[in-house]
C-alpha cells in the first residue's frame, strides 16, 4: 500500500515553489523625466507634473501625446479644412448620396418642397387647392401614407393636407391610414396626424376612426404619448355607445373582441352571475394599477372607470386605491365621474387621505372652485373634513384671498354659499343635498357636522365681510352675488359689525344704475334680497343698519323717482318698518313732501307705505 507521499512523487509532478513578488520600486525616490510637449500651453514644471501624477489627484491627466494619438485614432482631432465651403458642399453631397439610397427620396423631396407653399398663411385658396391635389397625385394610390406619417418631416406634410384638402383627399387619406390607427396614436409624430383627421374629417371618418380603437383602449391608456390624443378624441368626438364599448375593455379580455349593449357599469358585468363578480373587479383593479404607475389619470375614461370601481369594490380594494389617488386628486376631480371619485376619497379616506388631498389641492383651489366639476369635490371637502385646522390654512385662506373672483364665476359663487349657508336647498339642488348626506353618513368621518359648519362660517364670515366693505360694487352689483353677500351680512358673528360694509352697499342701492337705465331697486332678485336684510336690521342693536344707511344717502330726487316705482315704496317701507325711532323720524322728514304723489299712484306699494306714514 502506497502512502500519500509516496503517490505524489510517482503519479503527479512536484509542486512548485511559490514566487516571491517583487518589492515594487519607490515612487518618491525615482524621477521621472519631464516630457517635452512642444507647445507652451502644455509645458508644465517637473513640480506640477509630479502633483498631477500624485497619490491625492484621483484623475490624473493622461500625457497630451497619447491623448492627442487617442482623438486621432478616433477621428475627433482633425486639421482644420483649408476651404470651409468646400468642406460644406463635400458633406452635403456625402449626406445626399446615403439619402438616394433610400426609396422614395425623389418623391419625399417634392413633397417637401411643395409642402413649404401650401403652409403660408397668404396663398389664395385655390393655388393652395391646386397644390394639395398635385400632392395627392404624388403621394397617393401607393400604399405609401402609413410610412410617411411616422416620419418628422412628412408627418407634417400630411397634417396640411387634411387640414387645407378637400373632403375627397381626407377620405382617400384616411380610409388608407384608419387601419394603422393604433400604431400611429403610439407614433412621436403619427399621433398629431390622428388628431388632424379628427377635427377636420366628417363623422362617418371620424366613427371608424374611433372604432380602430377597438380591443385597445387599456394599452392606448397606459401609454405616454398615446394617452392624451386618445382622451381627445373619447370626450371630444365619441358616441355614447363608443363610450361605453371603450370602458368594457377595462372590465376583462373578453370585451375587446366583443362588445355587450347591455354591460353599461362595472355591476352590469356580474348581474346575473355571481361567481365572475371577483374576476372582474381583479382584471379592472389590474388595468387601473398600470395606469396609476404611469400617472395617466387626466382622462374621462379612466376617471369614470375608477368611480365605477370604487362603488363596487371591497373595503380593502377602495382603502388601497384612495391612498393612492389622494396625492392626484387635483388631475382627478376634472369630469364628472371623476369628481364623483374624489367624493368618495373625502368620505371613505383617513385622515392621512385627506391631508395628502387638501396639500395637493393647496395651489390649484381658486382653479377647482371655478371649475364645472371640480367645485363639487371642494364642497364635499368643506362638508366632510375633521381637521378644521389644516382646513382654514390650505383651503379656507386661499378661497377667501381670491373671494372677489369666485363671487363674479357662476361656479366659485357655489363655494362661497356652501360656507356661508352650507344645505340651503334655495341655493342647491335637493338631490346634490342629499347625495352629500348620504355619503357623509357612511363616511369615516367623525366631527359633528353642525360643529364643523360653524367652525368654518366663524373663521371666513370676517374676513369676508372685509372684502365686502372694500369691493362693494363685486360683492352686491349681481342678484345672484348679492343671495351670497345677504347671507354674509346677517351672520351673527359679523351682523354687529357690518356698519361700513352696509355704508358701501346703500350708496351702490342708490345710486346704481343698471345698463338697460332700470334702477337697481327695480331687479326682482336684488330687491328680494334687500328686503331680507332689511327685515334683519330688527335684529340688530347697535345704529348701523342697512336700512339707516340707504336713508342717510337718500335725496330729495332720489325719493321722488322710488314713490314712483312699486317696489321702490315696497323698501321705503320695510325700512321704516324694521328700524328704529330715528330711522322712522328721518324717513318720513324725506317723503312728507311725496305725499300727494303717493295718493297719485294706485299701486299696492305706495298703498302700504301711506298707512306706515299714517
Amino acid at each position: 500500500m502506497k502512502t500519500k507521499n509516496q503517490d505524489t512523487a510517482e503519479g503527479s509532478p512536484p509542486k512548485k515553489a511559490k514566487l516571491s513578488t517583487p518589492a515594487k520600486p519607490n515612487n518618491k525616490s525615482v524621477k521621472k523625466p519631464a516630457q517635452n510637449t512642444g507647445g507652451k500651453k502644455f509645458e508644465k514644471s517637473n513640480k506640477n507634473a509630479a502633483n498631477a501624477n500624485s497619490k491625492f489627484n484621483k484623475n490624473p491627466k493622461p500625457p497630451y501625446d497619447k491623448v492627442k494619438n487617442a482623438k486621432n485614432a478616433k477621428g475627433a482631432l482633425q486639421e482644420k479644412p483649408a476651404d470651409w465651403n468646400e468642406f460644406k458642399k463635400e458633406k452635403k453631397e456625402l449626406r445626399l448620396k446615403r439619402k438616394a439610397t433610400r426609396s422614395l427620396i425623389d418623391v419625399i423631396t417634392k413633397a417637401k418642397a411643395i409642402g413649404e407653399q401650401i403652409r403660408v398663411k397668404k396663398m389664395e385658396g385655390e393655388q393652395r387647392t391646386k397644390l394639395i391635389k398635385e400632392l395627392h397625385q404624388l403621394l397617393g394610390n401607393q400604399g405609401n401614407y402609413v410610412k410617411f406619417v411616422l416620419s418628422h418631416d412628412m408627418a407634417r406634410i400630411v397634417q396640411y393636407m387634411l387640414k387645407f384638402g378637400s373632403a375627397q383627399i381626407r377620405d382617400e387619406i384616411s380610409s388608407e391610414i384608419i387601419p394603422s390607427t393604433v400604431i400611429m396614436l403610439q407614433s412621436k409624430y403619427g399621433k398629431f396626424v390622428v388628431k388632424r383627421m379628427l377635427k377636420y374629417s366628417n363623422q362617418e371618418i371620424r366613427s371608424k376612426c374611433i372604432q380602430a380603437f377597438y380591443g385597445n383602449a387599456v394599452k392606448l391608456c397606459t401609454h405616454a404619448v398615446s394617452a392624451p390624443v386618445f382622451e381627445y378624441a373619447y370626450s371630444e368626438f365619441a358616441t355614447p355607445a363608443d363610450k361605453v364599448n371603450l370602458i368594457q375593455e377595462f372590465f376583462g379580455d373578453v370585451y375587446k373582441q366583443t362588445k355587450d349593449t347591455s354591460v353599461k357599469h362595472l355591476r352590469d358585468v356580474y348581474k346575473h352571475s355571481k361567481d365572475i363578480k371577483a374576476a372582474a373587479l381583479s382584471t379592472t383593479k389590474a388595468n387601473l394599477q398600470r395606469i396609476l404607475n404611469k400617472d395617466l389619470l387626466d382622462s374621462g375614461l379612466v376617471q369614470t372607470v375608477i368611480a365605477q370601481f370604487l362603488s363596487e369594490c371591497n373595503v380593502e380594494d377602495r382603502t388601497e386605491l384612495i391612498s393612492q389617488l389622494s396625492p392626484h386628486i387635483v388631475v382627478l376631480s376634472n369630469s364628472k365621474d371623476g369628481a364623483k371619485a374624489a367624493m368618495v376619497c373625502f368620505w371613505h379616506g383617513t385622515n392621512k387621505d385627506r391631508k395628502a388631498a387638501m396639500k395637493a389641492i393647496k395651489e390649484h383651489v381658486v382653479e377647482m372652485c371655478k371649475h364645472e366639476h371640480a367645485h363639487t369635490a371642494i364642497i364635499c371637502l368643506l362638508d366632510s373634513a375633521d381637521d378644521t385646522v389644516l382646513l382654514n390654512k390650505a383651503i379656507l385662506a386661499e378661497i377667501i384671498n381670491k373671494s372677489e373672483e369666485l363671487i363674479v364665476d357662476d361656479w366659485g359663487r357655489r363655494v362661497l354659499a356652501w360656507i356661508v349657508a352650507p344645505g340651503d336647498r334655495k341655493q342647491f339642488h335637493p338631490q346634490f343635498i342629499n347625495e352629500l348626506e348620504q355619503g357623509r353618513k357612511e363616511s369615516t368621518c367623525k366631527k359633528d357636522t353642525e360643529v364643523r359648519r360653524k367652525e368654518i362660517i366663524d373663521h371666513c364670515a370676517k374676513p369676508l365681510l372685509q372684502k365686502i366693505a372694500e369691493l362693494p360694487k363685486t360683492w352686491c352689483l349681481d342678484a345672484k352675488a348679492l343671495l351670497v353677500t345677504a347671507q354674509v351680512l346677517r351672520n351673527d358673528t359679523v351682523m354687529e359689525n357690518a356698519g361700513e360694509a352696509f355704508k358701501g352697499f346703500a350708496q351702490l342701492v342708490v345710486e346704481e344704475v343698471q345698463a338697460d337705465g332700470q334702477l337697481y331697486i327695480e331687479n326682482s332678485g336684488v330687491n328680494m334680497s334687500l328686503k331680507k336684510l332689511i327685515q334683519n336690521d330688527k335684529n340688530i342693536q347697535g345704529d348701523d343698519t342697512l336700512g339707516a344707511a340707504i336713508v342717510n344717502c337718500l335725496t330729495d330726487d332720489i325719493v321722488q323717482s322710488w314713490v314712483k316705482l312699486n317696489r321702490g315704496c315696497f323698501l321705503l317701507a320695510d325700512i321704516y318698518s324694521n328700524n328704529k325711532l330715528s330711522t322712522q323720524e328721518q324717513l318720513k322728514t324725506l317723503l312728507e313732501p311725496c305725499v300727494k304723489l303717493l295718493k297719485t299712484q294706485k299701486t299696492k306699494g305706495s298703498e302700504i307705505l301711506l298707512n306706515k306714514l299714517a
